[in-house]
């Protein structure tokens, strides 16, 4: 079945309301009770009924429903997914019964009440900060010096640019939004991301494995949180009425990843597709691997999390981004250890020798020991941050200094800030010099968890296989990242002797 034409376009707005009908799968249409649901970006969806959707027992109505059916006073389909009662107030029979839903899922364009019809092969993404980094533009414009000669402004499709994958494929191109009145006429070019599939997913698969993961991959290259303006899918289940061989677009509303209000202004991105050096194919290739790995997930989730909602204490970000730095290392480099392996197993072998013949130690604090010699080659956290130091050096705006003092400054503020521990109150024999180690003042802090995001967003393109020079060209080049550099390089990373 043929899934063009191309969906509606225009941006979702950041709440709203729609107003109609609404009844259950099981309940006849006529039956339908009026009702409003509203979105509110970072609320979610909430359905306000003026009756009971049961009629004949309001009072014995199911706190939760899988699907409720509707549509708004234009007649376009509504289908609501995983509804819960929040609400529920009968004061008497002379009083009309009201219910409140919160809902997950809004799909507008078609009724969908079985499960099986609510999976998609085409999901169509509007993002407000797509156009910063593809840079695709098919506008050209000729106005000459005076206001009464003519003018012209054309527009002509630059053309798409194709990922395939493993079951289908994800398209960037270009759509514009026209009006028109009496006496003027504007044009506005969106860029888009499209996923065509061979086998239909459900939403929380479309969700998981393109939606989120593509979302992030914008923010990621712009280095702002990206918003997710509009969603488009298409299901096989649902053909235009008319057109049997064209599906029906279907436009999706859910709380999306952040609370931001979608951006407006022009944003200049850290890295654009054009200076990337890595083909839009293998870019996103690469980034949905690295979104589907499951050890990775929660190194991702503190990441981008930290973008979308942000907490409001720098201290909290900076422990949040800390443990993602630590969980990232450790994931890539599992054979580290603080000393050298065959060292250690020798003096382990000699502690167990020894308490073997022991007798006073019993059985359990021979377990206890065995656990406590299970991760001791561990390394410290100042090391795997200095490991981290070492790999991003090539790919930063410029090497900082003394990588290992900065490793174990961002460590001692880490336990500090975690633990209440000063440098005094820890031991450690890694280096000499460590008790002269203190944590970051309080008004260091902000450029260290700048540092710690900066270092996450390299390894991110590192992966990605983004060349050292071009990455470190654009950190220079990038309005906040660069302003942040220098302040980074300016902190007193190295006590004064």
């Amino acid at each position: 079945m043929n899934s063009k034409p191309k969906p509606p376009t225009g941006a979702a707005a950041s709440h709203g309301e729609i107003t109609g009908h609404f009844w259950t799968p099981n309940t006849p249409p006529e039956q339908a009770v009026g009702g409003t649901l509203t979105f509110d970006r970072g609320r979610g969806l909430r359905l306000s009924l003026l009756n009971s959707l049961d009629r004949s027992d309001p009072y014995a109505g199911p706190e939760e429903r899988d699907v409720i059916l509707g549509a708004t006073h234009q007649g376009r389909p509504v289908t609501l997914v995983d509804c819960w009662s929040t609400n529920r107030s009968v004061s008497g029979p002379w009083i009309v019964p009201q219910e409140k839903y919160y809902v997950r899922i809004a799909y507008l364009g078609a009724h969908l009440a079985e499960a099986s019809a609510q999976r998609f092969t085409t999901a169509t993404l509007t993002i407000d900060t797509l156009d910063a980094w593809a840079l695709t533009s098919g506008i050209q414009t000729h106005f000459p010096p005076r206001a009464t000669d003519e003018s012209t402004i054309v527009w002509s499709n630059p053309g798409d640019v194709t990922a395939g994958l493993d079951g289908g494929s994800v398209i960037l191109d270009t759509e514009i939004h026209r009006q028109e009145t009496l006496r003027g006429a504007s044009m506005t070019e969106r860029a888009r991301l499209t996923l065509e599939l061979d086998d239909p997913l459900t939403w929380s698969e479309l969700l998981a494995r393109f939606v989120a993961p593509m979302q992030n991959l914008t923010t990621l290259m712009v280095g702002e949180p990206a918003v997710l303006e509009r969603l488009i899918v298409q299901s096989p289940a649902a053909p235009e009425p008319n057109r049997p061989d064209f599906l029906t677009p279907i436009e999706v509303l859910f709380d999306p990843l952040g609370d931001a209000a979608p951006r407006t202004d022009w944003i200049k991105p850290i890295l654009r597709l054009s200076d990337a050096s890595v083909p839009f194919e293998d870019l996103v290739r690469r980034w949905l691997r690295i979104s589907s790995d499951d050890d990775l997930g929660p190194v991702m989730s503190v990441f981008f999390g930290t973008q979308y909602k942000s907490p409001g204490f720098v201290e909290l970000r900076f422990l949040m981004l800390a443990v993602a730095l630590e969980a990232y290392h450790r994931i890539r480099n599992p054979d580290r250890s603080r000393e050298d392996p065959e060292r250690f197993r020798t003096r382990v072998d000699v502690i167990r020798d020894a308490a073997g013949k022991d007798d006073r130690l019993r059985s359990k604090d021979r377990g206890w020991l065995k656990q406590a010699l299970k991760h001791a080659n561990d390394p410290w956290l100042s090391q795997r941050f200095e490991d981290v130091l070492v790999t991003c050096r090539p790919y930063l705006p410029s090497p900082l200094d003394a990588p290992r003092i900065v490793a174990q400054r961002l460590a001692k503020t880490r336990n500090h800030i975690a633990h209440g521990l000063l440098a005094e109150d820890e031991s450690d024999d890694d280096l000499s010099h460590k008790s002269k180690i203190e944590p970051l003042l309080n008004s260091e802090r902000f450029f260290a968890e700048q540092l710690l995001r900066i270092l996450l967003a390299t390894l991110l393109f590192r992966e990605l296989g983004i060349p050292p020079a071009t990455l470190q060209q654009a950190w220079r080049k990038n309005g906040s990242f660069g302003w942040a550099w220098p302040r980074i390089e300016a902190v007193q990373w190295v006590p004064e002797a």
